[in-house]
């Protein structure tokens, strides 16, 4: 069936999201992950792999999650990325507990078939890194930060700014080559990562290069994100992830041929008797939160597809005449 007969030319969808709760969960992020992630291969995506990890503990240490989520955070396909990274957290956690004089539990990392396909992982973190490392410190980090639309690359660029950032601002001075010493990233790339960070709207460049090669960068707060940067997460993730609880995504369509009518203060536009009843704008303006709609797929697609006020039959939203040619249209 053909969109453009669904979706007339002239109706417009507007999407929006707002915060629900009074300010979105951030991460104690321990730095001590900064120094631990240099003994493993591949820095950036363990401190992104790992700092995810963190994010999603309940009952004080435990995680779940799957290992195409873990995937898409750490931005590979490989199953074989995912292990080492499970084996690298139950070697510390097994040098924490041996420190600490704790017990071992009976297993670190659990696997198991999930509901809807897929392998389900459940693991212990270790909380006492500072066994580890004893300067071990923690900085805020927003949870969606691990949910970014960007390579793990850019992600652990992004969260190290929020580490080296000036006290009590978004700003943070930093040159490419300590990025990408600290980062174990190669010196050639870090700008093409932090230009992802720029296209999506979430850092900007205030300064150039100065004398000392470093660049000055502006770190924008959750409320300055651009809308489609979280409903691309939530295309990725789908609505029923945590971290998207605190957040209501919202379509709004309005018909621009209504639109110029209401300006023009027409009253053959004001609604009848009929639809006063209905809760729905006579401008067949609809906000329908995201995630609320049955049979919610989180489809890439949705959004394309949001029912205008309570219609049973999408095709009301035509004129009379518009649909005399629609029956005489070929719908393949």
């Amino acid at each position: 069936m053909r969109n453009d007969i669904l979706y007339p030319d002239d109706l417009n969808f507007k999407r929006t999201v707002k915060l629900v709760s009074r300010a979105p969960s951030f991460l104690m992020f321990p730095t001590a992950l900064f120094k631990i992630g240099h003994q493993f291969k591949w820095k950036a995506r363990f401190i992104v792999g790992v700092g995810y990890l963190y994010a999603l503990c309940y009952n004080n240490n435990i995680a779940k999650t799957t290992f195409r989520e873990l995937q898409n955070v750490m931005s590979t396909t490989s199953v074989r990325k995912i292990y080492e990274l499970l084996d690298q957290i139950e070697t510390l956690d097994r040098l924490v507990v041996t420190q600490s004089g704790g017990v071992f539990p009976e297993h670190f990392v659990k696997m198991k078939p999930g509901k809807h396909g897929g392998t389900v992982i459940e693991l212990i973190l270790p909380q006492e890194l500072s066994y580890v490392e004893p300067n071990n410190r923690f900085f805020p980090v927003p949870k969606l930060a691990f949910l970014l639309p960007t390579s793990a690359q850019a992600k652990a660029i992004y969260i190290y700014m929020h580490y080296l950032k000036n006290r009590g601002s978004n700003v943070v001075e930093i040159g490419i080559r300590k990025l990408a010493k600290d980062l174990r990233l190669g010196i050639g790339k870090i700008s093409k990562y932090i230009q992802e960070l720029k296209e999506i709207g979430i850092i900007a460049f205030t300064t150039g290069s100065n004398q000392s090669n470093q660049t000055e960068y502006y770190i924008k707060s959750y409320k300055e994100w651009e809308d489609e940067v979280l409903f691309k997460i939530r295309e990725i993730y789908g609505n029923t992830h945590p971290f998207l609880k605190e957040w209501e995504f919202v379509v709004e369509a309005i018909k621009e041929s209504e639109k110029e009518n209401l300006s023009k203060g027409e009253e053959s536009n004001l609604p009848t008797e009929g639809q006063q009843n209905d809760k729905s704008s006579h401008r067949e303006t609809a906000k329908v939160p995201i995630g609320k709609q049955q049979g919610d797929k989180s489809s890439h697609r949705e959004t394309a597809k949001v029912p205008i006020g309570k219609q049973q039959n999408s095709q009301r939203l035509f004129s009379k005449e518009r649909n005399q040619i629609s029956k005489n249209t070929d719908f393949q």
